[in-house]
């Protein structure tokens, strides 16, 4: 049987590796397809390549396709979508093998048509969704309303005599906290075993030379700086964490920044600050024993991501209900889950405070050290 796992970020990366590895059968070929869309794509894709993980590694030139903003690139995906062969060479540049099956989180233009081009082959594949952190455990049309491209591919699909070809009809998912969705998706679920053990924790160390980074994260505590800056919204994180960081001491605090944070706001705060280094923290963490630091965050899905896939107990603190004013993306079904990860945590594990007073005093409870 030919399966085929995408993949548009490192993260993606790691949960593939995992899933190859659960779904993988006698006889199976199992390619897997690297996008352009992220720093550092085909360094990762030689190193898999080296290790012989996979059947094919692959790397599509989708960029384009899946993150367009231009008027002119937008015509051009337009232009792509109603002509799948042409896609398919500009996207591979190769004959695309037909597969019977087919796992992504990103269900976009890209991967949409991927899908609707195997159907138009006749050989239509099953559709797995995988793991890609909280976003997963909510309904995907509240948090990732369909747009633009997507009603396209679907309205085009249903005149063309495929009408089944849509993002509901799905074959399953694959999660490693089935126990944590939060509604009751209409396919199988199926649980991705989160078992490590010295060798995977090797190869992914290797894909991303974690190592190199992991001697970096040498102090007690690390802020995970949100994209509030990026997506200009109006929450004075900088003065909450200038706080924390008043109290814990500079010299003992780490901020890691926000991928698409474009200042360091904290280098000023006498703070050790690590910017984008294109390695996954989930890497790192593998990487690393991390069970003597404190993690802290707004609400960073870097924390979240790592207590779902390793099940860890690493000291965590999320304070988006210390922020004002609440912004709607950490209401509703986001305040749900976390609170729902938080009980399941074990000792030590996730913590969501709802007063700064409540966040100190756990912080001297458990740490049993002084604050300034």
């Amino acid at each position: 049987m030919k399966k085929v796992i995408f993949c548009q970020t490192p993260f993606q990366i790691i949960v593939a590796l995992f899933v190859n590895r659960q779904i993988k059968k006698k006889n199976d070929q199992i390619d897997v397809v690297i996008t352009n869309t992220f720093s550092g794509y085909e360094k990762f894709a030689e190193r898999i390549k080296e290790k012989k993980i996979f059947h094919n590694v692959i790397i599509a030139n989708a960029k384009d396709i899946i993150k367009s903003k231009t008027k002119k690139e937008n015509i051009s995906k337009m232009f792509y979508i109603f002509n799948l062969k042409k896609m398919m060479k500009h996207v591979f540049n190769q004959k695309v093998a037909l597969y019977d099956e087919m796992y992504c989180w990103n269900y976009d233009a890209f991967t949409a048509s991927f899908r609707c081009y195997l159907a138009k082959c006749k050989h239509a594949a099953k559709l797995f969704i995988y793991d890609e952190g909280y976003i997963t455990y909510m309904p995907i049309d509240e948090v990732i309303p369909k747009r633009g491209f997507i009603k396209l591919i679907e309205k085009k699909n249903k005149i063309t005599g495929l009408p089944k070809i849509v993002r509901e009809n799905k074959d399953g998912m694959l999660l490693f906290e089935p126990d944590f969705l939060i509604y009751k998706p209409s396919c199988p679920i199926y649980q991705i075993s989160r078992k490590v053990d010295n060798d995977f924790c090797k190869m992914i160390d290797y894909i991303f030379d974690a190592s190199a980074v992991l001697k970096n994260y040498d102090r007690k505590y690390i802020i995970f700086e949100e994209a509030m800056l990026a997506n200009c919204d109006d929450v004075d994180d900088f003065s909450l964490y200038k706080e924390i960081i008043e109290k814990l001491g500079p010299e003992n605090v780490i901020v890691k920044l926000h991928p698409r944070t474009k200042e360091d706001r904290f280098s000023k705060l006498g703070v050790k600050v690590l910017g984008s280094d294109g390695v996954p923290w989930e890497a790192i963490m593998l990487a690393g024993q991390f069970n003597d630091k404190v993690l802290i965050t707004i609400g960073s899905g870097s924390i979240t991501n790592c207590l779902m896939i390793f099940g860890g107990n690493v000291e965590s603190y999320m304070l988006f209900k210390i922020v004002k004013p609440n912004l709607p993306h950490f209401q509703g079904h986001y305040d749900e889950l976390w609170n729902k990860i938080a009980k399941s945590s074990e000792k030590g594990g996730l913590h969501i405070p709802k007063t700064m007073d409540e966040f100190y005093s756990l912080l001297l409870k458990k740490n049993r050290r002084k604050l300034k």
